[in-house]
């Protein structure tokens, strides 16, 4: 069975809301090596508005999961980004190296409050994609301007953007009516990537499985794969998505 790649999810410890310490995330890293997840691109928040973002310390965080990692055993990969919370100085800020693309790509992951208008997002969108950036926005479903508007998501689509769902959402956790708009959306094929969002070891830790098999169930195995392992794939090697 191929590797998923998660590539969305907040197991660097000690630097955001996420994991709050190595023990922590190395559970977190270990059940996603029985989720079947074989790499893990860490996304730790940047919000230009809450506090520096030591991106030395990231790098030198990473490192040390990555040993401790393989002292206890466990095969995976790991790559740096950002999600980044979207203000109208991040274009400047990316372009400055202030933060983090992912994995080293011209890809951005970004998100909004959930309240957010649509004209907000669409202006965001087209100002990463001037600053040279292609932007994945986050967790689409949290967004009450695109649910149920699946002509949005197609637009943005169409402008350059690249979408991102949270496994957990797909298989119901946000409630059915969330599953049924995402179901509509993976249909469509206006779904590009799917990630975890784990932010711990229990209740938001980082489980792809049982999303992996209902999308082969619903649609077929290959579609799976493609939203979970080979697009992806394209996005560390930098390729169109």
């Amino acid at each position: 069975m191929d590797k998923f790649i998660d590539v969305h999810c907040h197991v660097l410890p000690s630097v955001d809301d996420g994991s709050k310490s190595m023990e922590q995330s190395l559970n977190m890293v270990k059940i996603a090596a029985e989720e079947n997840i074989g790499a893990m691109i860490l996304t730790p928040h940047y919000h230009p508005a809450k506090g520096s973002h030591n991106i030395e310390n990231w790098r030198d965080t990473l490192e040390f999961l990555k040993k401790e990692t393989c002292r206890v055993g466990i095969d995976m990969e790991f790559y740096l980004g950002t999600e980044i919370f979207y203000t109208q100085d991040v274009p400047d800020n990316i372009l400055n190296g202030k933060v983090i693309t992912m994995a080293g790509s011209d890809y951005v992951l970004v998100e909004f409050r959930t309240e957010t208008e649509y004209s907000y997002i669409k202006s965001a969108v087209y100002d990463i994609i001037s600053s040279g950036k292609t932007p994945i926005i986050a967790h689409i479903e949290r967004y009450m301007c695109l649910l149920d508007k699946a002509e949005r998501i197609e637009e943005l689509r169409d402008k350059g953007a690249v979408i991102q769902v949270n496994a957990s959402s797909i298989i119901g956790d946000m409630g059915f009516s969330v599953k049924r708009f995402l179901k509509k959306l993976l249909k469509k094929g206006f779904i590009d990537l799917i990630g975890t969002d784990a932010h711990s070891d229990n209740h938001r830790a980082p489980h792809m499985l049982d999303c992996f098999k209902y999308i082969s169930k619903k649609f077929d195995e290959d579609y799976a794969y493609e939203l979970m392992r080979y697009n992806a794939l394209k996005l560390i090697a930098n390729e169109e998505i």
